[in-house]
């Protein structure tokens, strides 16, 4: 675990990155502007609600606050590795950009800003917090990509997988987790409902579709 000084000179660290100053933080976090001073003057550590506060505020986990580092995670080469993936949205943005942007903040703020900050996704890239996958999924389709080449580069075929079928499946985990121990009558009712269910949402998905593309004509 960090001291009081370590947990400062981050939190300078990650202000600096994120162009507030400690008054801005601090106003925000709601504590006085002496208090991370404190910390620092005094070597202690804040209490867990007050930590909890400050991460949330700096789009960092708690655990990499307190105990992480920016050293790079081992086999950067790997096509998983945060870095890589994050280049590969950065590049899919690039390619897709009406406004010839190029830079990443801008790409990510006026693309994906209705998914998730430009500081989240950067500090998920540095390993300082993690994302859930239903984030991913979302970005895939916001830019019209299947979620597997997000996360390995090796496809770049849409329906080669399908979110919306993935998302589906967790909502009703506690059926397929039992459908080995269903009986011929149940397996029938399963498939009827899971077809019936998806036919249904692809349906209204696509009239959503027509409707959009009918408005942006008007």
């Amino acid at each position: 675990m960090h001291s009081g000084i370590e947990l400062v000179d981050k939190i300078d660290k990650l202000i600096k990155e994120k162009g507030i100053s400690r008054r801005q933080l601090c106003a925000d976090v709601g504590i006085s502007n002496s208090t991370i001073a404190t910390w620092k003057t005094k070597n202690i550590l804040p209490t867990a609600e007050l930590i909890g506060k400050v991460a949330k505020e700096l789009n960092v986990s708690v655990d990499w606050l307190l105990y992480g580092n920016d050293t790079e995670p081992p086999n950067k080469d790997d096509k998983y590795h945060r870095e890589n993936i994050f280049n590969r949205i950065k590049k899919l943005l690039q390619e897709r950009s009406l406004h010839k942007v190029h830079e990443a903040r801008e790409l990510f703020n006026i693309y994906l800003s209705d998914i998730i900050s430009f500081d989240i996704i950067l500090n998920w890239r540095l390993y300082r917090i993690d994302i859930s996958e239903e984030i991913l999924i979302k970005i895939a389709n916001k830019i019209n990509i299947d979620v597997q080449y997000i996360l390995t580069g090796e496809s770049n075929n849409k329906y080669t997988f399908n979110p919306h079928l993935y998302k589906i499946a967790q909502q009703n985990e506690h059926l397929l987790h039992c459908l080995h121990n269903a009986n011929e009558t149940d397996l029938k009712f399963f498939n009827e409902y899971f077809n019936m269910k998806m036919w249904y949402q692809d349906y209204m998905r696509q009239r959503k579709k027509e409707e959009d593309s009918k408005l942006n004509m008007s």
